[in-house]
């Protein structure tokens, strides 16, 4: 396959579905993978030694993650190979619901984030590939709403 790097294989780009939040708010951090044809990222479950497609985010205090989605992945064989593998290709779009737990006055964060992924082709493998995403996202006063009943 040439000169082609992760990068010409597989594209990315994330969002948050609001640039603000307010405490005990639920937000979500969606992913969304470009996979170019004829080229697939691992799923889950998988054998150890491959990295399937998948999202680490940094922590930071009052926010909890919940567990992310993605579309369910496909089985895929290569011949020769006694293995099944589960892979995802196409545009797929993951979900990652992060909940800001901390008091009013916890102020703005940047979330931060690492894809993790391993390209391959039916007869080529590449190396895993991190993708790092930044998100600012803003903390707004909750002026009109109530606060829940434990800090009342």
């Amino acid at each position: 396959m040439g000169g082609e790097t992760v990068d010409d294989m597989v594209s990315a780009r994330a969002w948050l579905d609001s640039p603000t939040y307010y405490p005990f708010q639920r937000l979500h951090l969606v992913v969304e993978r470009a996979i170019a044809p004829g080229f697939h990222v691992y799923g889950r479950p998988i054998s150890e030694g491959y990295v399937p497609l998948g999202i680490e985010v940094a922590a930071i205090p009052g926010m909890d993650v919940k567990s992310g989605r993605w579309p369910s992945p496909r089985p895929f064989r290569v011949d020769g190979l006694d293995e099944q593998f589960l892979v995802h290709e196409g545009t797929i779009c993951g979900l990652y619901p992060l909940v800001f737990t901390a008091p009013p006055w916890a102020g703005d964060h940047v979330i931060k984030a690492i894809v993790r992924y391993q390209v391959c082709s039916v007869s080529t493998g590449w190396p895993p590939a991190t993708i790092p995403v930044d998100l600012p996202v803003k903390e707004v006063a909750l002026v009109g709403r109530s606060f829940p009943p434990a800090w009342s």
